[in-house]
């Protein structure tokens, strides 16, 4: 069916998607969620798409933005 990626704001993480997860499962649907980085305040939206871009597979921004 359907893979949806689930990105968390301020104060989460993965695990805040459990239930939804579980849920959407249980509809015949994939799901990928991760943990941001939020913890480090040097960490900006770069890094942030650099580990959406990795948990789905995909090339992250920063490494096709040096080419």
């Amino acid at each position: 069916m359907t893979t949806f990626v689930l990105v968390h704001g301020a104060w989460h993480g993965a695990w805040c998607f459990d239930a939804l997860r579980s849920e959407l499962g249980s509809r015949g649907h994939d799901s990928l969620a991760m943990d941001l980085p939020c913890e480090d305040a040097e960490a900006g939206c770069e890094v942030y798409a650099d580990v959406v871009a990795a948990t789905i597979g995909g090339e992250s921004p920063s490494s096709s933005a040096t080419r």
